[in-house]
């Protein structure tokens, strides 16, 4: 049987590749009990279905164990579309029933550098006479932003991120936590008073990262990796892209709350400056 090399996640220090449910395990050492959410997003619709870890990871619902639905064939099935995780997993098949926090994360967003406007083609054109034709204009990844990105995360020091996923226009860090952080579901609404938000928005501060999404972290998704970015309309399309750091050890969350603090020390003395000057 020949395998199928779009179930693997290509992992530059862990050969051979991962497969997606390996990589969902790597993500959640200790998932018993809990839901893992998918978001699947087509052109034309979207819906979400909730997977558990059993002998693999597979869809609930009115499935017999054998004829479940696996990670890997809705990831095929659905290769068209946008398949999604979300980085927590969740007490029952209902995004707001967060379950404990196994990691924390960071998303730079990636420009799109729209295609030039054909009159630039034509001029050139008509004033090089003799020129080649100037291909078709398309969009595409602004790669010089991703390499700042990428070197950015690459100089984290002293707590580099376990996990780098490279989406085409976001790139997402994320570190797992040494023990999983629960919180208290009636705060689920209100992000200043959890611990998880007021550490993801502190740390996307710190880092020059998005701070939305630390706002509903029960809301994060993440693009599955190995997934084909069609949706973008950019040339040539993005495939997610997923590496893991092979000395990378689960930090305890103390350590990344002192780390994101620095940030917003900094962030605070600077916004008091411009408010005094």
């Amino acid at each position: 049987m020949n395998e199928d090399k779009s179930s693997s996640v290509q992992i530059e220090s862990s050969p051979p590749p991962l497969s997606r449910d390996q990589f969902i395990d790597h993500l959640f050492p200790v998932p018993q009990g809990f839901f893992l959410r998918l978001s699947i997003e087509g052109r034309a619709s979207s819906t979400e279905v909730y997977l558990q870890r059993r002998h693999r990871w597979v869809e609930v619902g009115n499935w017999g164990l054998a004829d479940a639905p696996t990670l890997d064939t809705l990831a095929v099935a659905h290769k068209w579309g946008r398949v999604r995780f979300g980085p927590t997993l969740v007490r029952a098949p209902v995004e707001s029933e967060l379950g404990p926090l196994h990691n924390i994360w960071c998303a730079w967003p990636v420009a799109i550098l729209d295609p030039p406007h054909p009159f630039l083609g034509a001029l050139k054109r008509a004033t090089s006479p003799g020129s080649a034709p100037a291909p078709s204009p398309v969009a595409r990844i602004d790669q010089d932003a991703k390499q700042r990105v990428l070197d950015l995360i690459a100089n984290i020091d002293p707590l580099p991120p376990h996990v780098v996923i490279d989406e085409g226009d976001r790139i997402v860090a994320l570190w797992r936590l040494a023990e999983p952080l629960t919180e208290p579901f009636a705060e689920s609404f209100h992000w200043a008073k959890m611990r998880s938000t007021r550490l993801l928005h502190s740390l996307a501060i710190q880092l020059g990262a998005n701070a939305r999404t630390a706002d509903e972290p029960h809301r994060m998704t993440i693009d599955l990796p190995r997934s084909k970015r069609d949706d973008l309309d950019v040339f040539p399309t993005p495939i997610v892209s997923a590496t893991i750091t092979p000395d990378a050890k689960p930090v305890p969350i103390e350590e990344l709350e002192t780390y994101a603090a620095q940030g917003m020390t900094q962030a605070i003395r600077h916004s008091r400056g411009r408010s005094t000057a």
